[in-house]
């Protein structure tokens, strides 16, 4: 119970009714069983130090609030990983508090059950949590509704893995419950995710990324659309050196403003990061990275807002 005080990243339980079958059952607090990143985000499996984007990157969405209407959203515009609160328009109040969603919060597992397995060519997942990708709900259920989620895999060849998942669940809380019209409901608007993914392991190369579509439904502003992808290589080098890179791109669907004019619903963003890697031993993993993050400021036609990050990550197995 997360509001208890003790942060608890994941706890689940996972039964296989046949030891010479892959295939399992798990419930509890458990990994996300959508896309691939989720067994690389540990950081001896992450080739860079960061997230991509769909992992990380908070909008200026937020599940306890509605915006009133376009102006109220685009006022935060740029805002999610500060806090939102959407501003009071003629006739209403403001509302919200906190931080944005991200598509998929990876750093907040969600309670649920799912089964997982594998017959070749194909590998599958389907399952449900209380709360949604972008925003998980393991405490408490915030709004009665469940998600759910799966995804399938296919192998065509020795190192080539693809594959497709999709999320499908409401996503507004509770808190939310008197700013919805009346005659509707929280359980009506949900968010809607569709993922493709590819990976490719030849030689001394790894190659990797994933695409996807998001779709918020709201009562005030219409569907909020989240369109993206991110591409990541590794290469491995003698002595225990290692070089990786991660390209990615997130941008947001059209809404138009009070005075007609034609805005992003949030602040695009790309990114582009570059890692050297040196195994010390088996256990123990050192980085040196490089993160390049460019994003749009209030308006498209401003200069974008560029920040420059440069880390080092010293990751120990025990």
């Amino acid at each position: 119970n997360d509001a208890a005080g003790v942060y608890v990243y994941g706890a689940w339980a996972s039964y296989t009714p046949d030891r010479d079958k892959d295939f399992h059952v798990l419930a509890g607090k458990i990994p996300w069983v959508i896309g691939i990143h989720d067994p690389l985000a540990y950081s001896n499996k992450n080739p860079v130090i960061g997230a991509p984007l769909l992992y990380q990157y908070k909008t200026s969405l937020i599940p306890n609030a509605v915006p009133r209407d376009a102006a109220s959203l685009l006022a935060a515009r740029g805002n999610g990983e500060f806090g939102v609160y959407y501003p009071a328009t003629s006739g209403s109040s403001g509302g919200g508090g906190g931080p944005g969603m991200p598509i998929i919060y990876d750093g907040w597992w969600d309670v649920g059950a799912a089964l997982q397995g594998s017959s070749l060519p194909f590998e599958y997942s389907v399952g449900f949590v209380n709360g949604t990708p972008g925003w998980p709900s393991p405490s408490e259920d915030g709004n009665g509704g469940k998600n759910f989620l799966g995804r399938l895999g296919f192998t065509p060849a020795t190192g080539l893995l693809v594959g497709v998942s999709g999320s499908y669940g409401p996503y507004l809380l509770h808190s939310a419950d008197n700013q919805i019209p009346a005659g509707h409901s929280l359980t009506e608007y949900k968010q809607e995710l569709l993922m493709t993914d590819v990976s490719l392991e030849y030689g001394h190369a790894e190659l990797r990324g994933e695409g996807y579509h998001n779709v918020w439904q709201t009562p005030t502003v219409g569907d909020l659309k989240t369109d993206g992808f991110y591409a990541e290589g590794k290469y491995t080098l003698g002595g225990g050196f290692y070089a990786a890179v991660r390209l990615e791109a997130m941008s947001f669907s059209d809404l138009t403003a009070p005075d007609g004019s034609t805005q992003t619903w949030d602040a695009n963003i790309t990114r582009q990061e570059f890692a050297l890697g040196y195994r010390i031993s088996r256990e123990a993993l050192l980085k040196l990275d490089y993160q390049r993050n460019s994003k749009a400021r209030a308006r498209d036609t401003d200069p974008r807002q560029v920040s420059d990050l440069i880390g080092t990550q010293l990751s120990l197995g025990f």
